[in-house]
């Protein structure tokens, strides 16, 4: 014996529409009525939600030892202000564009004088790499992330640096 089941034939009215689909109209006036402030969450939900939108727009600005000697201190003042980055930034900025200038056909009076502006920009990096070991101690300078990156930057375009010089052709 087979069993079969009758489906129920689909009703014309709008029966079938969840609630769920009428509760936003609801919730968007209740939000109205008190100000924008979410009457859903608990005081505890309300705390956590505030102390995340904080964290979000609050950055941590990362202290190092200060050193005690005076050539140091200067050092570290000036490395760790924001001017200095401000100032790493635009160099970095420069090097962008000069990385632009370089096309295909150029003169060799322009290439040269793209690659000196190149090892320019890689004495400065060099410099800052140099500067912040001294700021900052070779361990404190190895611990941070961005510094890491920034060596390793800085070796790979010293290292490229010095390949080009002993495989550029003398005529």
């Amino acid at each position: 014996m087979l069993l079969t089941h009758e489906l129920p034939a689909p009703s014309t009215d709008l029966e079938f529409i969840p609630d769920f689909i009428h509760v936003e109209p609801q919730f968007n006036a209740l939000k109205a009525t008190n100000e924008g402030q979410l009457t859903l969450l608990t005081e505890p939900q309300k705390e956590w939600l505030m102390i995340q939108r904080l964290m979000a727009t609050v950055q941590l600005k990362k202290r190092y030892k200060r050193p005690t000697n005076r050539v140091r201190v200067f050092v570290y003042k000036m490395v760790l202000n924001e001017a200095f980055d401000n100032v790493m930034v635009a160099i970095i900025l420069a090097n962008i564009i000069v990385l632009f200038l370089f096309y295909q056909g150029q003169s060799a009076a322009w290439t040269n004088a793209l690659e000196i502006a190149n090892a320019v920009f890689t004495v400065i990096y060099i410099l800052e790499m140099l500067l912040k070991w001294t700021a900052m101690g070779v361990l404190s300078y190895f611990r941070d992330s961005w510094c890491q990156f920034d060596f390793f930057i800085v070796v790979v375009s010293a290292l490229v640096r010095e390949s080009s010089f002993y495989s550029a052709d003398i005529t």
